[in-house]
């Protein structure tokens, strides 16, 4: 394979509608009365994947609430683990409203990757998510916690990572709002804050106390082995609709408009033509796809959010991966993350 050859998609990511319990108003989701998949092209779908899935194959199941559809995702995960065995990776992002004991222990015994989208402590002024799940009677230990960080708490970032890690969360992962215009004054409060949680989490290492896995910081850490990158997207997007989208930003537009390119190739090709080629670690293309793939005068009106945008997300890829390259000098942060 040369270096221009774009590697196949390894990762299949699932909407099974895009209704929720909850309003968030940074979720690009703009379904909520839409479709719900139907379970025939649910399982065959997913079972095509498996079939034709490359090395280091993983699937995702995304929303809406992905729990508001318990019958449908739990035929999915038994068929990957009736296809693909149990260690085939599979993950569900869930607002943890309707995880139950009884849910919880399907997904743990069939080694889901239980993820919670939680901002951090509830009682916080300005919490974004209206309502969050009573983690009292969940474990939350095997669970993981994701961050969505907003402009409006942009400066909160560590102290609410630090709550999420008191509240006993192993694993968490923090991302900047896809939908948010990102100006210079929340950026700066979004690095001043980041640094403050690199010194908190090298202050666990040091100390020795258990540290957290850095839930999205794998491709760093492949950057910091000398592992070569990802070559285009690797992502498919199988939308509400049983249709295969080429980035999951599309699958949660709801209803394709007319200018919306479909075709995989065609997607990335307009992209590449609007300025956005795929990356990994906190993907350019991913704004422009939530905002509706624009282009010419619509692009250029837009200008300040895409510029926010890119230096959001390459501030969080550098974070971590200064973070992954400090970090590997500990014992504790290697086992964390499984690297021997």
């Amino acid at each position: 394979m040369s270096p221009e050859t774009p590697q196949a998609p390894n990762h299949l990511v699932v909407y099974l509608s895009g209704r929720c319990n909850l309003a968030c108003g940074y979720c690009y989701s703009r379904a909520p009365g839409g479709p719900v998949i139907k379970q025939d092209a649910l399982l065959g779908a997913v079972g095509d994947f498996l079939r034709s899935a490359p090395r280091g194959a993983k699937i995702s199941f995304l929303g809406g609430e992905p729990l508001l559809h318990k019958p449908l995702l739990r035929a999915a995960v038994r068929l990957v683990r009736a296809e693909a065995g149990a260690s085939f990776p599979v993950a569900v992002f869930t607002n943890g409203l309707l995880l139950d004991r009884a849910e919880a222990a399907f997904l743990k015994e069939n080694s889901v990757k239980t993820v919670v989208s939680l901002d951090g402590d509830p009682a916080a002024a300005g919490y974004a998510r209206g309502r969050a799940p009573d983690l009292s009677r969940l474990d939350v230990s095997s669970l993981s916690a994701s961050a969505v960080v907003t402009p409006a708490t942009a400066g909160r970032l560590a102290e609410n990572v630090a709550w999420l890690y008191r509240a006993g969360f192993r694993s968490i992962g923090w991302a900047p709002d896809v939908k948010a215009v990102w100006d210079r004054a929340a950026l700066a409060r979004l690095a001043a804050s980041a640094a403050a949680l690199r010194k908190f989490y090298l202050g666990l290492l040091r100390s020795g106390l258990p540290p957290y896995e850095l839930a999205n910081a794998y491709e760093a850490l492949d950057a910091e082995r000398g592992r070569p990158p990802a070559r285009g997207c690797l992502s498919l997007t199988l939308g509400p609709d049983g249709r295969i989208y080429p980035c999951d930003k599309l699958a949660g537009l709801g209803a394709p408009g007319p200018g919306l390119p479909q075709d995989r190739a065609a997607f990335f090709s307009a992209a590449a033509a609007a300025g956005f080629r795929p990356y990994g670690l906190m993907c350019p293309v991913a704004p422009w796809a939530a905002a509706g793939c624009p282009t010419g005068k619509a692009l250029a009106a837009r200008r300040s959010y895409f510029a926010g945008q890119a230096a959001a997300r390459l501030l969080v890829r550098r974070w971590l991966k200064g973070l992954a390259a400090a970090g590997l000098r500990f014992p504790a942060f290697r086992r964390v993350h499984n690297i021997r």
